[in-house]
């Protein structure tokens, strides 16, 4: 049988960085670098290993806007075989259900679970639709032939147009043409005349893009002459607030009612794209956020988390949670993954991925159980050697 291929069989010659609004798969399938083909040989070679029916339907997704999700289930069903599990792809259920969960996983100890995988994108939808509108800023100052200076950019406020619409494709256009013109009107000596040490950027452009202000600096190189390869050397977007736990909160309660009671354990793998997450996003998560009462000071939860609604269970249906944080092709061997039990589920989890950092607590107590590095058990180095 033919192999179904994830990347392009073609020459490779571009050497570059990635643009700013280019996809993490177009930028992968395109780079010539070494470390990204050694890259994509280890996915093709997940994928050759994954037994699932419709391999050109997981391509056209894993080739499109589904990358990211697609990619951590290559992911975690080489994590889940290299732990001695037999995995079987969209399973079918006994439980009413037209859905199929991700994966059934068993081994030959009787252990038997499905796991359920998502991504959940850190931000709301506006501050990534902002932020696409941001990328192509970047990237239309990054296509400017510049010499002798690099871009210093800062952002300020929110666009009220869609990225996709033609009128801020106009915008963008008038935008570098703007730059364009004023990069005529001045000299690399007058630039580094006004530039000091404890001041190297000099104001250059200001813009609006509807409502989206963008703020241009200059930053003189030692030659006028000097080539910038990429143009745009500093970046400043702005501050928003996070609301890491909530969003993964989201993610949880859309899992533990895809399903009937299927009378299995039932974990949800949750890899979170954004900000980095510690101990205290995935306890917020599970149990509440952190708080404290006045006027006794005494330390606790809202009680208000994935487990919980006013300290009372809730998706007891989810008998754990498998945290990943920033699980892509590139920092696949960095990321870690963590082991957060549910105390009130109705059919809790025992077994082998329990050899990851695992918790085992309630709101009222934490024990966290340091385990392997996921990465060991991605190398095929084998369990016992961890044990």
């Amino acid at each position: 049988m033919t192999s179904v291929k994830l990347f392009s069989n073609k020459t490779r010659d571009y050497t570059g960085p990635a643009e700013n609004t280019e996809s993490r798969y177009k930028y992968l399938n395109r780079s010539a670098r070494p470390y990204f083909e050694d890259i994509r040989n280890t996915i093709q070679s997940w994928f050759d290993e994954f037994l699932i029916d419709d391999k050109e339907n997981f391509k056209s997704k894993f080739q499109g806007a589904e990358f990211e999700s697609r990619f951590f289930e290559l992911y975690l069903y080489k994590l889940l075989t290299n732990l001695g599990y037999k995995v079987t792809p969209e399973p079918k259920l006994i439980d009413g259900s037209d859905k199929n969960p991700d994966f059934l996983v068993e081994n030959d100890d009787g252990e038997k679970f499905i796991l359920e995988a998502t991504v959940r994108t850190e931000g709301a939808p506006e501050h990534r639709e902002n932020s696409k509108i941001k990328d192509m800023v970047l990237d239309t100052l990054n296509s400017l032939a510049l010499k002798g200076f690099l871009f210093g950019v800062r952002f300020n406020g929110w666009s009220k147009l869609s990225h996709r619409s033609q009128e801020l494709k106009k915008a963008i256009t008038d935008f570098k043409g703007n730059v364009v013109n004023e990069l005529a009107s001045i000299s690399h000596d007058e630039i580094v005349e006004k530039s000091t040490k404890s001041q190297p950027f000099v104001s250059f452009v200001e813009a609006e893009i509807s409502g989206l202000e963008v703020f241009i600096d200059l930053l003189p190189k030692p030659s006028a002459d000097e080539v910038a390869e990429t143009p745009v050397g500093c970046v400043m977007g702005g501050v928003h607030w996070s609301n890491t736990d909530g969003e993964l909160i989201k993610s949880l309660k859309q899992k533990s009612t895809k399903y009937k009671e299927i009378g299995l354990p039932y974990v949800v793998a949750i890899n979170y794209v954004g900000f980095p997450i510690d101990d205290e996003d995935m306890f917020s998560t599970a149990f509440g956020r952190p708080q404290l009462t006045f006027p006794t000071m005494e330390e606790g939860r809202t009680l208000n988390g994935a487990f919980l609604h006013n300290g009372k269970p809730q998706n007891t249906t989810v008998s754990a949670i498998l945290f990943g944080n920033n699980i892509l092709p590139s920092t696949r061997t960095e990321s870690n993954l963590f082991l957060m039990h549910n105390p009130y589920a109705r059919n809790p989890y025992a077994g082998n991925l329990e050899k990851l950092t695992t918790f085992k607590n309630s709101e009222t107590e934490v024990n966290k159980i340091e385990g392997l590095h996921q990465n060991g058990i991605m190398l095929l180095k084998g369990i016992d050697e961890f044990e």
